[in-house]
């Protein structure tokens, strides 16, 4: 199952900066590969020297270079899945979350929507139609699809999830509200991205402006905010107004050993 997340902008983009996590926290890394800031989540470790050379480690890696792709390919906050039946479908903000749809990853053409009636739960927070900055996975056979719904600018907003069991346009049910930021606060519920670590715990990264990338623990039954866990994790943030944003996080990523270290993107 191949999937593949775009930078949440427009597609081909690259955004955000390289953080190490721990168990016990956070640390940033900048190209040179210093550890220089500590996140809010308790008690940082200490990055080994050997775990900073992540350029030259990904080199390594193999992954062909980047080629063009054709047809109806103009999109924002993309986010690609190849299907159990070969075909690779991409996500992408606006009009209820749009769906193309390739069987070679090469030539596009616009297939759908993924709620085409808009989330009808989310008109407090705004267009219930303008849906932005979809993540999708595949875990235990359903396809997960979070997005956000806001306004430009406000961060009265919210996070919502959308399930299928194929992919494909038509067989998408919208699951609800998931988390949602007011006014009053001093974060952003938006560009969510799912992630499970070693141990099979599931977590949300979202944020962007405000106060930087949050973090929260997702009950893998229901894809919403695990009970057992309310806590809302401060991973990453930086100093007005250059805001980070559209978070992804990685888990042993260049395969080190079988406990891993997760970086936030």
């Amino acid at each position: 199952m191949l999937q593949r997340r775009g930078g949440k902008r427009w597609l081909g983009g690259v955004a955000g900066s390289l953080l190490v996590l721990s168990l016990g926290g956070m640390t940033a890394v900048p190209a040179s590969g210093a550890a220089v800031a500590s996140g809010t989540v308790p008690a940082a470790g200490t990055v080994p020297a050997s775990r900073t050379a992540v350029a030259a480690g990904a080199a390594a890696i193999g992954y062909p270079n980047p080629g063009t792709v054709t047809g109806d390919v103009r999109v924002h906050d993309p986010s690609i899945i190849r299907a159990a039946d070969g075909t690779y479908y991409l996500f992408s903000t606006h009009n209820g979350i749009e769906i193309r749809s390739s069987a070679d990853r090469v030539a596009f053409t616009l297939a759908g929507f993924v709620l085409p009636n808009g989330a009808t739960w989310a008109s407090a927070y705004g267009n219930i139609h303008d849906l932005w900055a979809p993540d999708v996975s595949y875990h235990n056979g359903t396809y997960w699809l979070y997005f956000s719904v806001s306004s430009f600018g406000s961060n009265h907003s919210a996070i919502g999830l959308a399930t299928s069991s194929t992919a494909a346009p038509g067989s998408w049910h919208d699951q609800g509200l998931v988390y949602a930021s007011q006014s009053a606060g001093n974060f952003y519920a938006i560009d969510p991205s799912l992630s499970v670590d070693s141990g099979g715990r599931w977590w949300l990264s979202l944020g962007s402006f405000w106060s930087g990338i949050k973090m929260i623990q997702i009950d893998p039954a229901t894809g919403k905010q695990a009970g057992w866990n309310t806590t809302r994790y401060s991973i990453a943030q930086r100093p007005s107004p250059d805001a980070e944003e559209a978070s992804y996080v990685y888990i042993n990523l260049l395969g080190w050993d079988s406990a891993g270290w997760p970086y936030v993107m």
